[in-house]
């Protein structure tokens, strides 16, 4: 194989590099088609807990109620808060989206993720409503399932060329087929997955290689316009993603140092060589971009001090280090010691510009950069699955499958590093390698200590590929190469081609659809807000519309710190007091996403293997069979589903303070409804304290009842009868508890004045706030003992609010 402007004519080239481009774009198109359909598949799933939302354009989600329906891949976490958050852009009539009410119950929280993806989102969503009408709701939700797919074409009918025409038909072709077979660069182009890592790593690509072809100008003014081209995507990248171009900045310059080290000899064959200050315009351009975005992004409301960002400290820092770049290379180009005092005086601004924002960080700490908080640092490394490096991956999944897709690309590297240590290969190319190896370098580096780069990773490898295929004409490591890459081209046809069942994590997401759309409708146009774990929490205000405290991200770490607070408590009255204070409604926990444990430990300083100590709140909350007086346990009865086997979810909701008696028999009522009457038989002894009160009485008649205990349900009946006078101080609730009671001992008059007296009472609130099962009991009484409800209007809510899966 050898380079694009050698051996082979610019037609072949074109050809050779086009029909490569059309096969892998085929197939990305393909294997896209299907992701949708399974992912659209998967979101018609409803029928079991409630029914699918109805369409109303007046929402900003598109549906009744701010609920939503796309059930998002594994991997679609932050893809949901795009969405969200451009549905509310959009809703609003705003053009950036600065805070969001969803999160940090009860005040919300900030918003410093970039407007150029929601700008992207509402895009697609408005060529999507223009041909098929649907509302902007959900145009958004359909846009997460093009845009991948639509960038993936993109960026291979430009890059792809590029490459062919710049540098070489090796490098356009391994581009090619690197940008699908490594998984963790494709994964973000999938329907379903929209987030900036994307934009980012693209930016990251175009920065190195526009250099690197710039590089090679003959002309200055050419090479002007190149090392433009690098800034412009660098400042954009900056804008998209300030952790991720911040380091590829910092590769560039060590490359540049390297490069023009072993490059002095023959500065006139390289364009930053013979004129230094063109590193003085790629920073002064790189950082006006970068200023401008800034403003755009924040003028002239947000101006704060915030480092994890884009800010004008660090398009400072990129001006001082093109200045500092400047001298150092023209110094090592014109091999002369002598600095004028301009020079100097220009070097030390420079340096201070670079070090500013370190030094800001430094004695500002988290006030300005978020991620230095202990708190949140320990979290992300800990907890979340790519903030883990390498090592961790390995020990995890062994030397399989995975580490060989994984790893196996960052090989790609090889024939570069190997090109720049052979003391044959001439100066200038070795030059040329250094300044693109050392970001990709750096982003390896990233990628073995952090998975979350290990997209950027191959991103990198890309230029440094390009610039090695274009000097070194190489076959056997374009072979190299193409054997690192074909086991995840492997992988990604035989995913591509794998069963359309739902995995065990889709259908746990229905469930979690299921559980949000059934918060939403019991609470009626009330605000729920919910305490859980971050990613469930995640799901929750996804699907619906609900408030949350905590999910993992920086912006919310007073919101995490909350979550990790409540969940921690030291008592019950402790944590009632916080819930009163966030405003909770609800207490939502799942058992596939349990972190609420080590969410307390966090927040107590505790390792994660140290022991649990016994005054923890939530740990307290799940060994409890009666919760505190304030809660009340709701019953939810997940689906039978192999992949469900061993799972559960537990809902509690904060109510007014109950008495003992209703504590327990509302618990009791919990476990029957779960089908574990042995549990609900254990607080037998809780009624019997508390019988002197009807809903205790009423409880134990139930339980008597279920275990066919003739004599002692016959006493628990006339228990229940002596204090019938108490009928009016019951909720709805245990009053259809009651009736079922009367019912089972034949005592059909009673029971129907009961129900009468109830359904004339109840209002629409209680209605709602009825368990699955009191709610199918009370229709199902109303029919037997002909009961006509005085409100057709609740009657008929009745009935929607009933689980179809429940329904005759």
């Amino acid at each position: 194989m050898n380079e694009g402007r050698g051996k082979f004519s610019p037609r072949f080239v074109a050809l050779a590099s086009a029909l490569g481009a059309a096969l892998v774009l085929g197939f990305v198109m393909w294997d896209a088609l299907a992701r949708s359909r399974h992912i659209l598949d998967l979101s018609e799933h409803y029928g079991v807990t409630v029914d699918a939302p109805r369409a109303d354009p007046k929402s900003p989600t598109g549906y009744e109620g701010g609920r939503r329906s796309l059930v998002l891949p594994e991997i679609g976490e932050d893809t949901a808060h795009w969405m969200m958050q451009t549905q509310a852009m959009i809703a609003r009539g705003e053009g950036r989206v600065r805070s969001v009410d969803y999160d940090n119950a009860p005040r919300g929280r900030e918003v410093h993720w970039a407007a150029p993806l929601h700008w992207c989102l509402a895009a697609v969503a408005w060529a999507d409503r223009a041909v098929t009408g649907h509302s902007p709701g959900v145009a958004v939700e359909r846009a997460t399932l093009i845009f991948g797919p639509a960038m993936f074409a993109l960026m291979l009918l430009t890059i792809g060329p590029l490459l062919a025409r710049r540098f070489s038909l090796a490098a356009a072709l391994l581009f090619a087929l690197g940008a699908v077979a490594v998984f963790p660069f494709y994964t973000d182009f999938l329907p379903g997955r929209t987030d900036h890592h994307v934009l980012a790593n693209l930016c990251s690509l175009l920065t190195v290689l526009l250099l690197a072809v710039a590089a090679e100008a003959r002309d200055l003014g050419a090479a002007r316009r190149w090392c433009a081209g690098s800034a412009i995507a660098g400042g954009v990248g900056m804008w998209i993603s300030a952790a991720t171009l911040i380091p590829v900045l910092i590769g560039i310059g060590l490359g540049a140092l390297a490069a023009s080290w072993l490059g002095r000899r023959a500065p006139e064959k390289i364009a930053w060589l013979r004129v230094p200050e063109l590193w003085r315009w790629w920073g002064g351009a790189g950082a006006a971009v970068s200023l401008v975005a800034w403003l755009v992004e924040y003028f002239p409301s947000h101006l704060a001090l915030r480092l994890e960002v884009n800010h004008p400290l660090h398009a400072a820092a990129w001006l001082g280090g093109g200045e500092l770049l400047r001298l150092a290379i023209g110094a090592m180009a014109r091999e002369r010691s002598a600095r004028t005092r301009r020079d100097v005086a220009l070097g030390v601004g420079g340096a201070l510009l670079l070090v500013l924002p370190v030094l800001v960080v430094m004695f500002a700490g988290e006030k300005t950069f978020a991620i230095a908080d202990p708190f949140l640092l320990r979290l992300h490394t800990r907890y979340i699955a790519e903030f883990q490096g390498v090592v961790r991956l390995l020990a995890v999944k062994g030397f399989g499958e995975t580490w060989i897709e994984t790893c196996l690309p960052l090989l790609l590297l090889l024939p570069p590093i190997v090109a720049l240590l052979r003391r044959a290969t001439p100066d200038e190319a070795r030059a040329e390698i250094a300044l693109v190896l050392a970001p990709a370098l750096v982003g390896a580096a990233m990628s073995v200590n952090e998975l979350r780069w290990l997209g950027l990773a191959f991103a990198l490898s890309v230029p440094a590929l390009a610039v090695f295929f274009r000097r070194i004409a190489a076959p056997r490591w374009f072979l190299i190469c193409g054997l690192a890459l074909a086991p995840g081209a492997v992988s990604a046809v035989r995913r591509a081609l794998a069963t359309d069942e739902f995995t065990p994590e889709e259908v746990q997401h229905l469930v979690e659809r299921d559980v949000a759309h059934w918060l939403r409708l019991r609470s009626g146009g009330e605000r729920v807000v919910v305490a859980g774990a971050p990613s469930s929490t995640t799901a929750l205000i996804a699907f619906g519309g609900v408030t949350g405290v905590g999910t993992l991200y920086w912006e919310n770490a007073e919101g995490l710190r909350h979550a990790g607070e409540f969940f921690a408590a030291p008592s019950a009255d402790a944590a009632h007091e916080l819930a009163r204070r966030f405003g909770l409604t609800h207490i939502v926990l799942f058992s596939w996403d349990a972190f609420e444990l080590p969410l307390a430990k966090e927040f107590r300083g505790l390792a994660p293997e140290a022991p649990l100590p016994a005054d923890i709140f939530v740990a307290n909350l799940l060994r409890a069979a009666v919760p505190p007086a304030w809660l009340r346990a709701v019953p939810f009865k997940l689906p039978d589903n192999a992949a469900l086997a061993g799972q559960q979810v537990r809902i509690w909701e904060i109510v007014r303070e109950q008495t003992a008696a209703e504590a327990a028999a509302h618990a009791a009522n919990y476990y029957l409804e779960l089908g574990q009457p042995q549990v609900a038989a254990q607080l037998e002894p809780e009624l019997t304290r508390s019988d002197d009160r009807l809903a205790a009485a009423v409880m134990r008649a139930a339980l008597a009842s279920r275990r066919r205990d003739a004599a002692a349900f016959s006493a628990a009946l006339s228990r229940v009868q002596s204090q019938l006078a108490q009928a009016d101080e019951l909720g709805l609730d245990d009053r259809v508890h009651l009736v079922v009671v009367l019912v089972v001992g034949q005592q059909l008059e009673l029971a129907r004045a009961q129900l009468r007296a109830g359904v004339t009472a109840m209002n629409e609130r209680e209605l709602r706030r009825l368990t699955p099962g009191t709610l199918s009991d009370l229709l199902a009484l109303s029919e037997a003992l002909a009961v006509e409800w005085p409100d057709a209007k609740l009657r008929r809510l009745a009935e929607q609010l009933v689980p179809p899966s429940r329904r005759k």
